[in-house]
């Protein structure tokens, strides 16, 4: 990990324990220690700045003896001059190029860190330097009932709909109907297997993301179930993208992406942005906190959760119901993240001061 920085949302202050990425180190004039997730301690040996790439050099980081990993706070991390960059994600263990974004407007959808190779390449997005780039949407109509289902599987017939001949016969199916459990598969694999025809590419490891390159430009297209988010750097490539679904489905085509699955889209010259405002405003009214003192942190150094068996017992669902609607922001806000993932370890027999942490994350 000596090659890898992670962004780490728990993090206080940039550190690392490997002296190779400072190029001079300030000593610090007072004692001063990191305690580890373990408990641990490690004493800072110094403070300096490191140079991570020609567009990235996080300042004030420290020097502290026995880490073992490259950390940059996300709190403290600014990337306002960043114009792409790469994504570590650690369940995956992979890497991805993000588009351009601004800390200072929103938070990204994922928690980032900074892979570097032996050249220190810079990270690079097919959005960059892209002018009038513009993610649209659309949408499908009646999705399932256009998969073909390849099992067997018969209904009885349609009430107003049976026949006088064979009143005892029943349907056999040909195409995916709604409330079937194949329909989403079917659906899915009709759409996979048009856009392979029509020359795209699918992801190696997001399978509902394809991309189709031709000369130098690229159309990038993302599905969910019957929405399609697409976009790409010609507007005559992305046209006949849009043509080409509506002559083989009945589409409605929405316009530029504004609004997805909870999350607002902001486009504009200076990047795409995302963030989930109306939702937080929807579930701060939903559980009376709208008018609540904000907090600067999701939960407090000296917070220590357990399950607190002597303490009075609250309405399980109502605090289940918080755990769950905090869950849907972490996408967009990863610093939340771990304190949201320690209350719901007692969604099964809450707690007032489970009521209470939990309460003081919707404060943030």
């Amino acid at each position: 990990m000596e090659d890898v920085w992670i962004m780490d949302s728990g993090c206080s202050r940039h550190m690392t324990g490997h002296r190779k990425w400072f190029s001079g180190l300030n000593p610090v004039s007072t004692k001063e220690y990191i305690t580890f997730g373990d408990n641990g301690q490690g004493k800072v040996m110094g403070v300096g700045s490191v140079s991570l790439s020609a567009k990235l050099s996080p300042r004030e980081v420290a020097f502290v003896r026995n880490l073992g990993f490259n950390l940059v706070s996300f709190r403290n991390f600014s990337m306002k001059d960043l114009r792409a960059f790469r994504v570590w994600i650690l369940e995956a263990k992979q890497v991805v190029e993000t588009c351009e974004v601004s800390f200072d407007e929103t938070m990204p959808c994922t928690t980032p860190a900074f892979e570097l190779s032996g050249d220190d390449e810079e990270g690079t997005s097919i959005f960059e330097d892209e002018e009038g780039f513009k993610l649209q949407q659309m949408d499908v109509k009646s999705a399932f009932p256009n998969g073909f289902i390849e099992e067997e599987v018969y209904v009885r017939q349609p009430p107003g709909f049976e026949s006088a001949r064979f009143p005892d016969r029943v349907y056999k199916l040909r195409k995916a109907l709604y409330g079937l459990k194949q329909a989403p598969r079917a659906w899915y694999a009709r759409l996979k297997s048009f856009l392979l025809k029509s020359g795209f590419v699918m992801g190696s490891v997001d399978k509902t993301l394809f991309l189709l390159s031709r000369g130098g430009d690229t159309t990038i297209v993302r599905i969910y179930v019957d929405d399609i988010i697409f976009g790409g750097s010609s507007h005559a490539l992305v046209s006949s993208f849009a043509e080409q679904m509506s002559r083989e489905f009945e589409m409605s085509l929405m316009g530029e992406l504004r609004f997805f699955l909870g999350l607002r889209i902001k486009q504009g010259p200076e990047g795409t942005f995302v963030h989930q405002a109306k939702y937080t405003r929807d579930i701060l009214k939903k559980f009376d906190m709208g008018d609540s003192k904000p907090m600067t942190t999701p939960m407090s150094t000296n917070t220590a959760l357990d399950a607190d068996e002597d303490g009075e017992a609250v309405d399980r669902k109502e605090f289940r119901g918080m755990i769950g609607s905090l869950l849907y922001p972490t996408a967009t806000g990863p610093d939340i993240r771990f304190a949201v993932c320690l209350c719901a370890r007692y969604r099964a027999s809450p707690r007032t001061s489970h009521r209470q942490a939990v309460k003081r994350i919707f404060r943030l």
